[in-house]
């Protein structure tokens, strides 16, 4: 069974209800709060999400777009489960549901190894969870675990070859460029909500969670504009990307992100290195003269306040209060480590091991995770947990690697190049989690999907099939 298949107008209507009948309950629910108004979205939000309820990957695309929004996503302060992504991403899953009880039979798209890791992982989780000592937060944690796989799961259903090849990443890189424009102009003109205080001024964060996290969807985007921009034959699309890289360089910059300034290095040297043939052979010339230019400019525009918050690097830990508890982040972490070695405290407990430290009382007592998406991991899951972890990213980045060099025995050196393109991208959240705690970050649970799409696509004896389930 492919659930890419039309299957009927009679399960269309299946969906429908599926889909109308807890919006409508919703509805019903809100005439009751002190905010009867937003009941009035569920009934529109149907009108509208009904008629696009054949084509899943519309649905799909909407949740991508909001990623980089973070502080649109909110509909309501009071209702902090009222997201727009959620309630989207509700619906989505709902159609998806709603045709698998009408086949009576998982997708044919979930069949993917990756799934083996995953599982153990969450095994993990769960019997450190069971034991955790903080365990109503070490469940809530769970429970964010689960929604995190079955984002991957609907992007192994939603991502068919041509969404793989152009769609997605073009929805990625502009929705991101989106935010990031927002972010710059909100540091020019000095937009105080849209920005974040550091010591001596202020970093834009736009419409985003934090100014690291427009930093590490900016250094995400890099790979693919590189890839667009090198491979395209369409002036047009070329163009498109150069407007791009402008918005996400800028954002990147304001971001004033020390992290996003190590690793985007990092990321930008491997993509040189990734296109050496294609930059040497073809444009070797044209790309020392752009490259020129373009530091030329980024020397000239680049805000003093950048420069120094860099240079800051090298005064380590006494940089400023960040790195001061970035770095006792780590210590009471180690210190968790030792008395729970094995399994850990549960599922993201870190917020709780800190607000009870003797550390978090220097600075102002709150929950606050590591910054580090392997601390976390290691506090709430021990060393086994980590290294199921370790495992999962091991084997991402081997499907990657494998696709890459299966498309390219094949001859198929544009695919081999997007492959390698979306590798780089997912080695670029690999490297920001020593920054940033992010396991459940869309843009990497995109990428774990990517990485089995990529070898289910090289494999594919027809590559080109399109995604039918999205017209049914």
């Amino acid at each position: 069974m492919n659930l890419r298949a039309s299957t009927g107008p009679t399960i269309k209507v299946r969906s429908t209800f599926l889909l109308a009948l807890p919006l409508l309950i919703l509805s019903i629910l809100f005439l009751m709060t002190p905010y009867p108004y937003l009941s009035l979205l569920i009934p529109i939000g149907v009108a509208l999400l009904t008629g696009v309820s054949g084509r899943i990957s519309l649905l799909f695309y909407l949740v991508i777009i909001t990623i980089p929004f973070f502080k649109f996503r909110t509909l309501s302060q009071q209702y902090q489960f009222l997201k727009l992504d959620y309630i989207i991403t509700a619906v989505l899953l709902l159609i998806i549901i709603g045709k698998i009880i009408s086949e009576k039979k998982l997708p044919e798209e979930l069949k993917t190894r990756l799934w083996i890791f995953l599982g153990l992982f969450l095994l993990v989780n769960l019997i450190s969870s069971l034991l955790s000592p903080y365990m109503a937060s070490a469940f809530s944690g769970f429970n964010t675990l689960i929604i995190a796989y079955t984002f991957v799961a609907i992007c192994l259903i939603c991502v068919d070859k041509k969404s793989f090849e152009s769609i997605l990443p073009l929805v990625i890189c502009a929705s991101s460029a989106l935010a990031a424009i927002i972010g710059a102009m909100s540091y020019i003109l000095k937009i105080e909500p849209l920005l974040s205080p550091i010591e001596g001024g202020y970093r834009a964060e736009g419409v985003t969670s934090g100014a690291n996290n427009m930093a590490l969807m900016c250094i995400f985007c890099l790979p693919i504009i590189s890839h667009f921009l090198l491979y395209s034959q369409r002036l047009i699309i070329k163009i498109v990307y150069g407007c791009i890289l402008a918005c996400i360089l800028s954002g990147l910059i304001t971001s004033f992100s020390r992290g996003g300034f190590i690793i985007g290095s990092i990321i930008i040297l491997l993509i040189f290195i990734q296109n050496r043939k294609v930059i040497t052979i073809r444009n070797f010339g044209l790309f020392i003269a752009f490259t020129g230019l373009f530091v030329f400019f980024v020397t000239v525009s680049l805000p003093e306040e950048y420069l120094l918050r860099q240079k800051s690097l090298t005064k380590g830990t006494q940089a400023d209060t960040s790195t001061q508890r970035r770095a006792l982040y780590l210590k009471v972490g180690i210190r968790s480590f030792k008395s729970h070695p094995l399994l850990g405290t549960g599922t993201y407990t870190f917020p709780n091991i800190w607000a009870s430290s003797i550390e978090a009382k220097w600075f102002k007592v709150e929950p606050r995770p590591a910054h580090n998406t392997y601390m976390d991991v290691l506090v709430g899951t021990g060393l086994v947990g980590l290294s199921a972890f370790v495992l999962i990213l091991y084997y991402c980045y081997r499907s990657f690697s494998l696709a890459q060099n299966l498309a390219i025995e094949k001859g198929n050196n544009l695919l081999a190049s997007l492959i390698g393109s979306y590798k780089l991208s997912f080695l670029s959240i690999v490297i920001y989690f020593f920054f940033k705690s992010a396991v459940e970050h869309k843009l990497f649970l995109i990428s774990l999907a990517l990485s089995a799409l990529s070898l289910r696509f090289v494999k594919s004896e027809d590559m080109g099939n399109a995604l039918q389930f999205r017209d049914s």
